[in-house]
């Protein structure tokens, strides 16, 4: 298929150029989408996560839809700077795993469209990011995008 990308300013601008026709299509995120996707003004095809969604459990996702390589999860995380000692990254990441088990995080979560992410060591977290960069530079690789250098845009 042939697409073209429209630039818009924020997430809530592109929702609405979808949800008007100005576009015919729309990746978005679930805090965005549920509402317009239940509500009915949008349909949800897919989502882009590995597993389907406890926000839209309906949606298939792109590996059920045909894509078996496509697993672009969107992520939040908590990250420290490169020399931060092992013993206080440790502890971080022990105390965000224990609050992340609490029904009431969970739930906060969820309410902001976010779903509860898995308990990773500071070591797999690494590895998820340097693996989620090389995901994408494949991608921008695949469709020929040139990179920014030097601030250009």
């Amino acid at each position: 298929m042939n697409v073209v990308h429209v630039p818009y300013r924020d997430v809530n601008a592109a929702m609405m150029g979808a949800v008007s026709g100005t576009v015919q299509m729309f990746v978005g995120v679930s805090t965005t989408a549920k509402a317009q996707i239940v509500s009915g003004t949008v349909r949800g095809l897919a989502v882009t996560t590995a597993e389907r969604s406890t926000l839209l459990p309906d949606l298939p996702t792109m590996v059920e839809s045909g894509y078996p390589t496509f697993v672009m999860p969107g992520w939040g995380g908590f990250l420290a700077p490169a020399h931060t000692p092992t013993e206080i990254v440790r502890k971080l990441n022990r105390e965000i795993a224990r609050a992340l088990l609490k029904p009431d995080v969970q739930q906060r979560l969820l309410a902001v469209g976010m779903e509860t992410p898995p308990d990773y060591a500071p070591a797999e977290v690494a590895e998820f990011v340097r693996a989620d960069v090389a995901r994408w530079t494949q991608l921008v690789e695949a469709v020929g995008l040139e990179k920014l250098r030097d601030g250009a845009q």
